[in-house]
């Protein structure tokens, strides 16, 4: 069969055609990461990825003789990155598809200086890490005066002058991070600061501080709708507003003035007891634990009031939060508590804690008057003594 050379060809010129436009359409996902780290020829750094639940390596290479280093690699979508070197210190990332992000920093003087070009969101956290890692050198050093001048004559003048500039300290790293999620709620880099610790402890608090994570919620899903690390954010955003309302239905269940929740649970012989059988008296509920020397302590002083009130009617309903049958019978033994004593013996996973909204530290009371409703809810005995005199005992 014969073909006629025209259609050859166009034939070949439409396959040329498609092959040249296939090879020039530029690939938007592919990103570069390039940087020189004066110092550090031939060691090596490692890019990793932080995913919503863990950290995977994606590549590494060797600084080069010119102190010159380079990455390339294709995001499907924004995400945060490490730059890992060999003495553990690292530089966190925002890469987001066709970024080309460049870094510039001395050894002698990482990580404290760097510098970071290629998109705002990496240069938000290059100025917020580099202004925390200021101030860290600086609780640093009020950490080893404090502990080098524990045997100095003016201990006490010195530790009252390091506490109240470690307060400030806190207090300004708390303000510099509220003001740059605010001054950046579309910036992905936000969703970071958000769990960022500082001498030691947390410094947004999920439950003082929601309105930082709602305002990151709004902005970025608007702004990322199907980002998974946003998504994520989304998730616990939407559990812990689910969270505050249970919070604060059991908060009102257990209000001045609502009816105490019944329970019946057994005390150390086996005996059934519930709180519904005192009705008519005072009771304070009281929660504690064997192992806890404040919730001991609190034995001793509940004793002296416990001797001065229960022959007026007054009772004490001690619930333990034990684990071990031992510990908790052995406690009571050693410190003779003398009123109802009762265990499921689940610790903190016993139903009693949900129900009746537990905190972590015990010991904790709930003072309830002769017909079962609840006068005051508390975690020092002091209140309880206070409280004990406005509720009208028998007798």
């Amino acid at each position: 069969m014969k073909i006629k050379f025209s259609k050859i060809l166009s034939f070949i010129i439409l396959a040329q055609f498609i092959l040249f436009s296939c090879s020039s359409l530029p690939d938007k996902q592919t990103s570069s990461i390039t940087g020189k780290m004066v110092g550090s020829a031939g060691k090596k750094i490692t890019l990793e990825k932080l995913s919503v639940d863990d950290l995977l390596v994606i590549d590494s290479t060797l600084v080069n003789n010119k102190d010159e280093f380079s990455f390339s690699v294709n995001p499907e979508e924004t995400t945060f990155c490490l730059l890992r070197f060999e003495d553990g210190n690292f530089i966190t990332l925002v890469l987001n598809p066709n970024d080309h992000l460049e870094i510039n920093a001395v050894a002698d003087s990482f990580p404290p200086y760097y510098r970071v070009t290629g998109n705002e969101d990496s240069r938000i956290l290059q100025h917020y890490y580099t202004e925390t890692f200021q101030r860290q050198m600086t609780f640093d050093q009020l950490r080893e005066e404090f502990f080098s001048s524990t045997q100095l004559a003016g201990f006490y003048q010195i530790k009252e002058r390091i506490d109240q500039e470690l307060k400030k300290l806190i207090s300004d790293q708390r303000n510099f991070t509220i003001q740059t999620i605010e001054k950046n709620p579309g910036s992905l880099a936000s969703l970071l600061l958000l769990n960022q610790r500082f001498a030691n402890q947390m410094i947004i608090d999920r439950e003082k501080d929601f309105q930082w994570f709602e305002l990151l919620d709004s902005t970025l899903l608007t702004k990322y709708p199907q980002n998974t690390h946003v998504l994520e954010h989304h998730r616990r955003v939407a559990d812990f507003r689910k969270q505050l309302a249970e919070q604060e239905m059991i908060a009102e269940r257990l209000s001045p003035g609502r009816q105490i929740p019944d329970i019946a649970l057994n005390d150390v012989s086996g005996k059934t007891r519930k709180i519904s059988d005192f009705r008519g008296k005072p009771v304070v509920l009281y929660f504690w634990v064997s192992w806890s020397p404040p919730c001991r302590a609190a034995n001793h002083q509940l004793k002296e009031l416990y001797t001065a009130w229960h022959p007026k009617g007054f009772e004490i309903f001690a619930i333990s939060l034990d684990h071990q049958q031992r510990f908790w019978a052995d406690a009571i033994k050693v410190d003779e508590l003398p009123w109802i004593n009762v265990s499921d013996l689940k610790g903190m996973s016993s139903p009693v804690v949900d129900l009746f909204n537990l905190p972590q530290e015990l010991p904790f009371y709930f003072l309830v008057d002769e017909e079962g409703k609840i006068k005051r809810k508390t975690g020092k005995f002091s209140d309880v003594k206070q409280s004990l005199t406005e509720i009208s005992v028998p007798g």
